[in-house]
């Protein structure tokens, strides 16, 4: 399976070394936007750099499912799949590629999110003791005063780790549904195809939603942090279980049903 993790690291490589690339030069004009105080350098690097990580995040999802769609329709993945690996290998080999590219983007991000959040408060000569606690009650109606940055920062931790979930989720629901499509229209080609993908695609996206909200309650519910971060993990929690499942209903389909 590292072997296919490894396949699949070349054919995005180019890619991502440019987004790399791309982000350290981003970077840069901000840090020299802030230290020779010119806005019109660091305000269009900070706004390309928001761009750059959005549309990161969308290219290293679209890679793994682009090309998982591609090699099941036009069989340019005949040597991955004949190899004496088990399908669930095929499948998580491209799932754990497109989650290790997405925390190592993650990292990268954040990274740089906080030496620009470093050198600005310095350029700007604001006292840290000052961030010890943050006001969110003008974004959060559930948060009445204050709170420690601490508790913070394991809120922003858990919405990540919610997010990179989701990410997975979306990616195994996109699988499960090629799957589907090339079960039930083998060996073509087309347009017809790939609407059906995206109709199994939607409807299993909307069954998914709608169970994880019949189970917790809808997020907007939660009436104070605590609760919030509860949602958020039993979140958590029903999503790994989603992508678990359609990761392995991939696999069996490609096993059983479907011509590689």
């Amino acid at each position: 399976m590292l072997k296919l993790m490894k396949y699949e690291f070349r054919k995005t490589r180019t890619v991502l070394v440019v987004l790399l690339i791309a982000f350290a030069a981003l970077q840069l004009g901000f840090v020299a936007g802030i230290r020779a105080d010119r806005p019109r350098l660091y305000i269009p690097a900070s706004m390309l750099t928001a761009f750059l990580v959005y549309g990161a995040y969308v290219y290293i999802l679209l890679s793994g499912i682009v090309s998982y769609s591609r090699e099941l329709r036009d069989h340019t993945g005949y040597l991955v799949f004949l190899v004496p690996v088990h399908p669930i290998g095929v499948v998580l080999s491209k799932l754990l590629f497109t989650l290790l590219a997405a925390v190592a983007a993650t990292a990268v991000f954040g990274a740089g999110a906080y030496l620009d959040y470093v050198g600005l408060f310095r350029r700007l000569s604001i006292d840290p003791a000052l961030l010890q606690k943050i006001d969110l009650s003008m974004f959060l109606p559930m948060v009445g005063e204050s709170l420690p940055l601490g508790q913070i920062a394991m809120m922003a931790l858990t919405v990540l780790a919610t997010l990179l979930i989701r990410l997975m989720t979306t990616a195994c629901t996109a699988f499960l549904a090629i799957t589907l499509s090339a079960t039930l229209m083998q060996n073509r080609k087309g347009f017809l195809r790939g609407l059906l993908s995206f109709l199994f695609f939607f409807l299993l996206v909307w069954g998914a939603q709608a169970l994880e909200d019949a189970l917790l309650g809808p997020l907007t519910r939660a009436a104070s942090m605590s609760a919030m971060l509860r949602r958020l993990g039993a979140s958590l929690a029903v999503n790994l279980a989603f992508c678990g499942l359609f990761a392995w209903l991939s696999a069996w389909l490609l096993d059983r049903r479907v011509n590689l």
